[in-house]
């Protein structure tokens, strides 16, 4: 069953959901560099679809059995993990950028990987709303949350283009690390409630 969500739990999905919104960000610039660069690279439309559809469709596949895992695994741990992994995914790729051995066909693996954690995250965190965020308030928090994200990724490719002037590409993925940092901290010291049959 599920913990009743009251004041407190609201503050602390607040303080949750400004950490998780800083994440998004991050990561919409990632992806818009790493499209840029894969343009820029190949000089091809075929490649810059088959990078879409390498992080659509794994997405889609696994989004079939990640509401089971959001609904009997501990949320905090799902998200935890999920997060931790897409940054560690943005760090190694950094690592590739900067010792010069990336190759365009590597970012199709790292867009599926980043598209799994994804696919784990993302109903892990809506299902966490209605635990923390009191009735009343769920239909305004669920407005507000699709709005802000529509915004986010619309300014995400904004800023990624801004940062592309001035730094390299691995220098530019900084800031999905920077942004996971940002996110986890929140993550780490709030109380998540689960889901659990009795």
């Amino acid at each position: 069953m599920e913990e009743k969500a009251d004041k407190s739990s609201f503050k602390s999905y607040l303080f949750f959901w400004s950490g998780q919104l800083a994440s998004i960000l991050g990561s919409s610039v990632v992806y818009f560099v790493l499209l840029w660069w894969l343009v820029d690279e190949t000089e091809s439309a075929v490649a810059l679809s088959i990078g879409s559809v390498s992080y659509f469709v794994p997405f889609i596949l696994v989004s079939l059995i990640a509401g089971v895992v959001a609904d009997r695994y501990d949320r905090k741990k799902v998200i935890f993990i999920a997060d931790s992994l897409q940054a560690f995914s943005t760090f190694i790729m950094i690592l590739f950028f900067a010792y010069g051995i990336m190759e365009y066909w590597y970012l199709y693996f790292f867009f599926a990987f980043r598209s799994i954690c994804q696919a784990f995250h993302q109903p892990t965190q809506n299902a966490i709303i209605p635990t923390m965020v009191p009735k009343e308030k769920l239909s305004r928090i669920n407005g507000i949350n699709f709005l802000l994200t529509g915004v986010i990724n619309i300014i995400g490719p904004m800023i990624g283009a801004t940062l592309l002037i001035f730094l390299t590409v691995e220098q530019a993925l900084w800031i999905d690390i920077i942004t996971y940092l940002i996110a986890i901290v929140p993550l780490l010291l709030i109380k998540i409630p689960s889901f659990h049959k009795e």
